[in-house]
């Protein structure tokens, strides 16, 4: 989830897998190519700066650098998805794409600082763990193009800041969340499957912005297709307790919830496994999370890979510019993932025309969470 999103967001990501050789940083298009951090990484930001940075023309090759934060190319999550979107701008512009994936949180800036210093003509951090490492490393380096995923440069005094050679690619999550409500809406409506008490519930981790605007959408969609839906909702004051999450569904169970929503990380994978334990349904976060089981009837998505398009496209295009670069459903950024099987095919086409009218500004979701 990443201005704070991620920790917020994603379930925990996956073991490291091996990091794999470095590559060639030359500009004749080689394969779109991870690598581990350089050995030469330097161990610290007192280094000579770039006399100039590539500015490259449009259409013109030059490299694109991902860091990832320590859950690596292969977390089902963000640091995947933006290296995807890597691999396709690659294959479609010819941009050499390269990803770094650094052992530790120790070594982001130095990742970022080689990158910016040597090769790169757009170095991509994932997700607000790395916010801290990205403001100084663009401080260092004021010449050299930077973007974030899902967050802010975040500076000593953990105050979110702009810079103005480092963008910020966020996300309108209430879009994401009002397509997961009235998904979830219809099937109450519709009595389908376990759907049979018209009540659904959500968790939040905690009373923040992103989080909020996930939920203000999603009790708004749920609204917007069955105005006497019961909605069940409470926040967690935790992304870390997995327990607690669980009492949560257990409780929301009891009084009658039949589909699940959470956005509270950790909090949110217990109050998830309750909900699969007791037979009801979930909504995943972030990324399509149907591999959780076949109880997930969607997910509130951020496209990451169109955000990583969208930064090297920006910089290509000559119209990259520092500070926040709001994305959405006309953007092709927000959405839900493929509906489960159970989920009738009225209801997936009436979410396909939701997604176009927001998309065309006909809907706009709220920001806050309505009153339910």
């Amino acid at each position: 989830m990443h201005s704070f999103h991620r920790s917020i967001f994603a379930l925990l990501a996956l073991a490291l897998l091996p990091l794999v050789s470095a590559c060639s940083s030359s500009s004749s298009s080689p394969p779109a190519t991870p690598t581990s951090r350089p050995a030469s990484t330097p161990a610290s930001t007192a280094l000579a700066k770039p006399d100039t940075f590539p500015t490259p023309p449009a259409g013109s090759a030059f490299t694109a650098t991902l860091v990832t934060d320590t859950g690596g190319l292969h977390d089902r999550s963000f640091n995947q998805h933006a290296w995807s979107g890597l691999q396709k701008v690659h294959a479609a512009t010819g941009i050499t794409a390269l990803a770094v994936q650094p052992p530790g949180a120790a070594q982001y800036l130095p990742d970022l600082v080689h990158a910016a210093q040597h090769y790169s003509a757009l170095t991509i951090a994932v997700g607000y763990q790395m916010a801290r490492a990205l403001y100084t490393a663009a401080r260092e380096f004021p010449r050299a193009r930077f973007a974030i995923i899902d967050a802010r440069p975040l500076d000593p005094f953990n105050h979110e800041v702009s810079l103005p050679n480092v963008e910020n690619l966020l996300f309108k999550e209430q879009e994401s969340g009002y397509l997961a409500g009235v998904l979830a809406g219809l099937m109450e409506k519709g009595h389908i499957g376990q759907s049979t008490h018209n009540t659904i519930g959500y968790v939040g981790g905690g009373n923040i912005a992103p989080v909020n605007r996930y939920l203000a959408g999603y009790v708004a969609g749920a609204r917007s297709v069955d105005p006497g839906i019961k909605i069940l909702g409470e926040y967690a004051d935790t992304f870390a307790d997995p327990v607690k999450g669980a009492q949560i569904a257990n409780r929301q169970i009891d009084s009658g919830a039949d589909i699940l929503f959470q956005v509270a990380a950790q909090t949110g994978a217990g109050y998830e496994g309750a909900a699969q334990k007791r037979g009801v349904y979930g909504i995943g976060v972030d990324t399509d999370q149907s591999y959780l089981g076949r109880f997930i009837l969607t997910s509130a998505i951020k496209k990451v890979n169109v955000a990583a398009k969208i930064a090297v496209r920006d910089v290509v295009g000559r119209r990259f510019r520092g500070g926040d670069r709001l994305l959405g459903a006309a953007d092709g950024a927000t959405g839900y993932a493929r509906p489960a099987a159970i989920v009738p095919s009225g209801i997936v086409a009436q979410l396909k025309r939701t997604r176009q009218q927001i998309a065309a500004g006909k809907i706009i979701p709220p920001t806050s969470i309505p009153a339910h």
